[in-house]
């Protein structure tokens, strides 16, 4: 960039957001929880930085060697990614997200959190490094087999941020990732308000587990079996018990359903009803519809993420799970930055000024 400060209007006074400030707030989490043994001329703040710009331009490791100067070669940039121990970087990945963030959320209060899973399209071979990997899904994007991310989606109003990233393994259950994500919730110190899912959550395994723990949550119902639908088949908003079968055994549950009037839109009739199962809250089904919506926040993060993670064609998990973890930590650190510095002091609950320091500018000034 030509000129490369920006004058927010920060809360206390002027304030420059400067290119440095964006590139050290990424670098500086990945040295202190990804620390790699370095060797010869160049030093941990050479490869992470690269590794920064392949996500900021968008580009591979390959290509990006085209575009910085006085950055480590493409071979020695794998021959130190290849270094990362997965299971490392899972043990840490909360930390490495949440730390940059933690002065931007209130512990008093209770929150919002979302669970969710993204996929990174895989073209390759399935070989026995990635075969715990790899997993097939549903064709996008020309591609039936995927790298897949479960996350774990924190909204504090206007702030939306991804406080964990868990690749996904063939060996393990949908059940045993959201109880790590508990645990990382109560190692947080944060309450929860209400668990949004959806229906890829939907088993009765994992709602014993959460009635179990006591844990508020929502999930939109599946449209399976004659009962489901006759409940849906209302036109007015309500609350009905259903009892599910499943492996774990019968669970009782309570249903939202909640009435819209949508007066012919799309060939419909004038009433369309919708389900969701709820734990640990007692709201009207209008407000369960209303707040479940918040979970839509998380797919213009993906968006978003998808924007700044790197291109790779690598089979190794290891190297796939950095880039998807810097993807997101880019994100976090955007959304950071905006409410420190883009945050006008006035009267009434603290607000982002959105038209001010978009994410293209962020990712320009890196």
């Amino acid at each position: 960039m030509a000129s490369n400060t920006m004058k927010p209007g920060a809360r206390k006074g002027e304030k420059n957001v400067q290119p440095y400030e964006c590139f050290y707030n990424v670098l500086n989490p990945l040295k202190k929880h990804l620390p790699l043994r370095m060797q010869g001329e160049w030093k941990i703040k050479d490869v992470y930085g690269t590794l920064i710009g392949t996500a900021a331009e968008r580009q591979s490791i390959h290509s990006i060697d085209k575009v910085l100067v006085n950055n480590p070669s493409e071979t020695s940039m794998w021959h130190h990614l290849k270094k990362l121990n997965i299971d490392r970087m899972i043990e840490i990945n909360n930390r490495l997200l949440s730390e940059p963030i933690m002065d931007c959320i209130d512990k008093e209060k209770p929150h919002i959190f979302i669970i969710d899973e993204t996929d990174d399209p895989y073209y390759g071979e399935v070989t026995a490094l990635n075969e715990e990997y790899v997993v097939s899904g549903k064709t996008k994007k020309s591609a039936n087999q995927f790298y897949r991310y479960i996350t774990l989606y924190i909204v504090i109003g206007q702030k939306k941020f991804t406080l964990a990233v868990l690749p996904v393994k063939k060996d393990k259950t949908n059940v045993e990732y959201v109880q790590e994500f508990m645990e990382i919730i109560g190692k947080m110190e944060l309450k929860i308000e209400v668990l949004l899912m959806d229906r890829g959550f939907y088993s009765t395994e994992l709602f014993l587990s959460l009635q179990k723990s006591e844990t508020p949550f929502i999930v939109p119902v599946k449209r399976h079996g004659k009962e489901m639908k006759k409940l849906l088949s209302c036109r007015c908003s309500h609350y009905a018990k259903y009892t599910m079968d499943g492996e774990a055994g019968p669970v009782d549950l309570s249903i939202a359903i909640a009435a819209k009037y949508i007066k012919g839109k799309y060939g419909k009739g004038c009433v369309e009803t919708i389900g969701f199962i709820v734990s640990g809250i007692d709201w009207k089904p209008q407000k369960v519809a209303k707040v479940y919506k918040k979970r839509f926040a998380i797919e213009a993060s993906y968006r978003m993420r998808n924007i700044v993670r790197p291109r790779t064609s690598t089979k190794h998990p290891s190297v796939r799970y950095l880039m998807a973890l810097i993807s997101m930590l880019l994100k976090n650190i955007w959304v950071a930055m905006k409410w420190r510095y883009f945050s006008p002091v006035k009267r009434g609950p603290r607000t982002i000024d959105e038209g001010k320091y978009r994410f293209d500018q962020f990712r320009l000034m890196l």
